[in-house]
């Protein structure tokens, strides 16, 4: 499996919500630590101090004003929640896409599991392959994994997620009752109204053949060392896949890149950085979409302080090592022969990767 370093985990965590709750941090003072008093308590929030009691209805003018409150593939998120913040375990399925004005704007070349044990601080998150073999949903037909957005979009509109959702939760072995979907110009504009984001490369990157919007191809190159990027030169960062390990080695760098992320974000001031927040958050305006309610949105920030970075895990799914539970294999899609993975058991069998994943969250959880 994925010898490398264990990633930090906090600050991923942080980075998939806490776009939506920068008025709740930014704007309220953590007064619950230093001054809490009872409120009437709000439906499905665990604390009763009065940042919890202000912070409902401005999350919800932010995901209105963002756009994210149009829910993905459910009818009854609402009836969801409670049950989901009683159990204290919250799953999610995080999916990147190039959005509009790309040559394919809504294949999920980042494709990101997570569940969090918010009664033990505990978390693991799972990366997929985009390349990784699947059968279509409803379906004779086999795909990459990445394709099965587009294909739900055409398939099922509002419900476009559900394919790639049902797919994720058959390979984890679990369900998934959340999902965020952010596009890659709302990346750009957030790297770019932090004013930029410096990162560590490990080695140089020199890719000679990544794809431009229009669908013809440019040089992306990077030296190693410190480096501080913009928002587009952060995106091609995250995206090139042209180097030893492909796809993960692509994964790593959006782990580093969303850790850096939240460390900017992190820095900033309430009051000083006041246009700095609301640039962000225009940032994500129409190009997050999420089925996370407020009150988890809260939930989850009053919790997260339990976490530590010992108990956030990150691994990667992958075909690059003696004992990985993926192999490299090419099959005619669309077509034309095409490199893909598949599960080493077979295609379509996925209980070798459930039972890993299952153990990584047993010994997490120890």
């Amino acid at each position: 499996m994925d010898d490398q370093p264990q990633k930090s985990g906090g600050g991923f965590l942080i980075s998939v919500v806490l776009i939506l709750v920068l008025f709740t941090i930014f704007l309220l003072p953590d007064l619950g630590q230093e001054f809490s008093f009872p409120v009437p308590r709000l439906p499905d929030l665990g604390t009763g101090n009065i940042k919890s009691a202000i912070a409902t209805p401005l999350l919800q003018l932010s995901f209105t004003y963002i756009g994210a409150n149009e829910y993905i593939g459910s009818t009854n998120v609402r009836d969801q929640a409670s049950s989901v913040l009683e159990n204290d375990v919250l799953t999610l399925l995080v999916l990147g896409v190039a959005g509009e004005g790309h040559i394919s704007p809504y294949l999920t070349d980042s494709i990101l599991v997570m569940r969090l044990d918010l009664s033990q601080g505990k978390a693991v998150a799972i990366s997929l392959p985009r390349d990784l073999l699947v059968q279509i949903p409803e379906s004779k037909s086999y795909t990459k994994i990445n394709a099965l957005y587009r294909i739900g979009l055409d398939h099922n509109g509002s419900g476009a997620a559900s394919f790639i959702k049902d797919k994720a939760e058959d390979i984890v072995g679990f369900s998934l009752t959340r999902i965020i979907i952010l596009d890659l110009a709302s990346f750009e504009q957030v790297v770019d109204a932090l004013g930029g984001v410096t990162i560590y490369v490990e080695e140089d990157i020199n890719d000679t053949r990544f794809p431009t919007p229009e669908g013809a191809y440019t040089t992306f190159r990077v030296e190693q060392g410190w480096q501080h990027l913009d928002g587009k030169t952060a995106s091609q960062y995250i995206r090139t896949r042209h180097t030893p390990k492909g796809d993960i080695e692509r994964i790593g760098r959006q782990q580093r890149m969303a850790h850096a992320i939240r460390n900017k974000i992190s820095g900033l001031h309430p009051l000083f950085d006041l246009k700095t927040i609301f640039s962000v958050l225009e940032s994500f305006k129409g190009g997050l979409k999420t089925n996370l309610t407020p009150e988890e949105i809260t939930y989850l920030w009053t919790r997260q302080r339990d976490f530590s970075e010992k108990d956030l895990v990150f691994r990667s799914i992958d075909a690059f090592e003696k004992d990985s539970l993926l192999v490299s294999s090419s099959e005619i899609l669309g077509g034309e022969r095409a490199s893909v993975l598949i599960p080493r058991a077979g295609v379509e069998n996925y209980t070798e990767i459930q039972e890993f994943i299952k153990n990584l969250i047993e010994n997490n959880q120890r």
